[in-house]
């Protein structure tokens, strides 16, 4: 990896970790085995002759058993947003999506009950860019670094509730087979083409070019269940980007060791996941980034 690649890891990475916890004197990032590499805070900050693009995914689990998991992402959003657009050269758009559910999702009873409910989330699909906790914009499904208010923007739209549906909320019909890959596949239409008009709309004027870099930040507490595989969507994305491996990068947060707090009873510590994680060549685990 070029020097000149670090400032673009350092600033994105430094802003997730150190938004993890403030008590600690430095960001720590861990690899899955065998086929990532190591970034950290310290990894310097060359100068670029242009400024990079990147396209930026945070795929958020936002199942029950998230539920006090995404109140401290909440908490912490702040933290990674101003660390983030302090003196950052990126030239970047960025969404946010939620896992899903194609097994429960898609049952014809489950469409019939939920899918018109504002709060589902359909495959792949943007959740709208949010000026306040409560106001969304209109038709502005991701923040662009040329974006005016923009930390505003960041703090807001990145704070997302858990899946719960039906009159007064009910969290036990938000999905149950957490899908994290699957979302990605569809954004980038490598996958089984599954996502539907409406969330093809919100992609819209997203995508920079092959040539940028496309960075995809997992949060979860649970195993990936998609019907797609972790190596099988980083080809697919290697070959999105003109074959250039360095341009995918995978990023995830995952419960810290010692920490008292409640992963997936499925998750085992969602484990499993981060060692598919490793199927990508760049890629990290942010364990000081606090979901509990």
């Amino acid at each position: 990896m070029s020097m000149s690649k670090y400032l673009f890891l350092s600033i994105f990475v430094s802003a997730v970790a150190i938004s993890g916890c403030g008590k600690q004197k430095s960001a720590m990032l861990v690899n899955p085995p065998h086929k990532s590499k190591s970034f950290t805070q310290s990894g310097g900050y060359p100068e670029f002759d242009l400024a990079p693009k990147a396209e930026i995914v945070f795929v958020i689990d936002d199942s029950a058993s998230m539920k006090d998991h995404i109140t401290r992402v909440s908490e912490n959003i702040n933290q990674f947003v101003d660390t983030f657009s302090r003196n950052n050269p990126l030239e970047y758009h960025l969404a946010v999506t939620s896992v899903y559910d194609f097994r429960r999702f898609t049952k014809a009873e489950y469409q019939e009950k939920y899918a018109n409910d504002p709060k589902f989330f359909d495959l792949a699909q943007f959740h709208p860019v949010k000026k306040s906790e409560t106001e969304v914009i209109e038709n502005k499904f991701f923040i662009s670094s040329q974006d005016d208010d923009l930390n505003n923007l960041l703090k807001n739209t990145l704070k997302i509730d858990i899946h719960e549906l039906g009159t007064g909320g009910t969290v036990g019909m938000g999905p149950e087979n957490e899908e994290l890959f699957s979302p990605v596949a569809e954004i980038y239409g490598v996958g089984a083409k599954h996502a539907s008009p409406k969330a093809m709309k919100t992609h819209a004027g997203f995508s920079m070019g092959p040539d940028s870099y496309k960075i995809i930040f997992f949060v979860t507490d649970a195993n990936d269940a998609s019907l797609i595989s972790a190596s099988e969507l980083y080809g697919n994305l290697i070959a999105s980007s003109n074959g250039d491996s360095s341009k995918v990068l995978a990023f995830g947060a995952i419960i810290p060791k010692g920490e008292n707090c409640k992963a997936d009873p499925s998750g085992a510590r969602a484990k499993a996941f981060f060692k598919l994680l490793g199927n990508f060549k760049n890629s990290g685990v942010v364990t000081n980034f606090k979901i509990c």
